[in-house]
């Protein structure tokens, strides 16, 4: 309760901590505003880390989990500790996932080093709540969390997919999940259009910034790193064809079609 404090008092949602927040900034480019900082509760680390030892409700797996039970005591133990290291923050453009050990004071002899991705808020498609099963035999392990629906191939998804699928959903474990879903339809809803840029110039991207080594604009798409001024020029040939699409449907007059196709390419 004293980590949501933290973050209340900023005027951020979350239940993040200064450090977090701070943490959460230096992903930030210029002109980007920093909206929630969430890390995972407790609850969902318990559940989350169990999830994968559900065969073991089954007897004849027992004897395997005798053999092997330092192997998978030791995957719980770093599976643990990556979920505390892990930091989710939202800004108005882009959501971010952040995983860094030096966070928490839980010492792992193995370890994945700091990670950080981001996700434009333009590019995620859709919105759902997954709360936990009730019921007899619901659900083994349940977790409270929000998935979004993303590109295939996004550098985020880590749900969705299969064998010769990518993964298509980014499963965020979060307990305030109408709150943390309400707010990124929101924000989606306000975007209008605005290019999307991150992780910060300390990962080598900035909004509007430039590519580590590079004299040429970067910015973050699906994953992905493109020149920014490509990702300019696609979303403007988007809005002509949807313009002209509205004009050939009879919804705008010439005089309006002009006037609006002139405005969008003075920004070409």
């Amino acid at each position: 309760m004293e980590m949501a404090a933290v973050g209340k008092s900023h005027g951020i949602m979350g239940n993040a901590s200064r450090e977090d927040i701070e943490l959460a900034k230096g992903l930030l480019g210029p002109g980007e505003t920093l909206i929630g900082v969430w890390r995972i509760s407790e609850t969902n680390k318990s559940t989350a880390a169990k999830q994968p030892l559900a065969l073991l409700l089954l007897p004849c797996f027992w004897c395997h989990f005798l053999v092997c039970s330092p192997c998978i005591c030791f995957a719980y133990r770093s599976h643990m500790v990556r979920l505390s290291a892990t930091v989710y923050a939202l800004s108005d453009r882009n959501f971010y996932k952040t995983y860094d050990e030096s966070l928490t004071n839980t010492p792992c002899v193995c370890t994945a080093g700091r990670d950080v991705g981001a996700q434009p808020l333009h590019l995620i498609n859709s919105v759902g709540q997954d709360l936990p099963a009730t019921g007899c035999c619901a659900g083994v392990c349940p977790t409270t969390g929000v998935v979004l629906g993303v590109p295939p191939g996004s550098i985020l998804a880590n749900a969705g997919g299969g064998k010769h699928i990518p993964a298509s959903s980014i499963h965020v474990l979060i307990d305030d999940t109408k709150e943390f879903a309400e707010k990124v339809r929101e924000l989606q809803s306000n975007l209008m259009g605005v290019p999307q840029y991150g992780m910060g110039p300390q990962y080598g991207m900035a909004m509007q910034g430039q590519g580590q080594g590079s004299s040429t604009p970067y910015s973050v798409v699906a994953g992905s790193v493109v020149p920014a001024e490509m990702s300019r020029d696609d979303d403007h040939m988007a809005k002509l064809k949807s313009l002209k699409e509205l004009y050939d449907a009879g919804v705008l007059t010439a005089s309006e079609f002009e006037a609006k196709k002139a405005e969008i390419l003075k920004r070409l």
